[in-house]
């Protein structure tokens, strides 16, 4: 049986981002300076050179899709995450921000409703 060690949330981005990703292959580090609009990417390791937005599709163009996002270094950037169409918007808000190291967020469609609903999830 193979050991699987926990990726160590105590060391540098990128560091981090290598050990996640060989755990997880699908998750992605992205070094972003400027906003970004999300489309393949469904899990995204943030680190934000200055304030970055990304942006989720339509609800209704997204499919079944779920995004996950993580504001993976300690500077005082924010990551915000909004919608293309601001009708749709964030649990009723016209965006979604992150501003501390490892804190998760799980973006989800409500197809429903026609708006995107966010959970946040408390990383290390």
């Amino acid at each position: 049986m193979r050991s699987i060690q926990k990726p160590n949330p105590a060391l540098p981005p990128q560091e981090f981002a290598e050990q996640v990703s060989a755990l997880w292959p699908q998750v992605k580090l992205r070094t972003l300076a400027s906003s970004t609009t999300l489309s393949s990417d469904s899990i995204l390791l943030v680190s934000a050179t200055t304030n970055v937005v990304l942006t989720l599709p339509r609800v209704s163009q997204a499919g079944s899709a779920a995004f996950y996002v993580c504001k993976a270094d300690s500077t005082a950037n924010t990551l915000t995450v909004s919608s293309a169409a601001a009708a749709e918007g964030i649990n009723g808000s016209a965006s979604y921000s992150i501003v501390s190291q490892y804190v998760w967020a799980q973006l989800v469609g409500d197809h429903i409703n026609g708006r995107w609903i966010a959970f946040r999830v408390v990383g290390a």
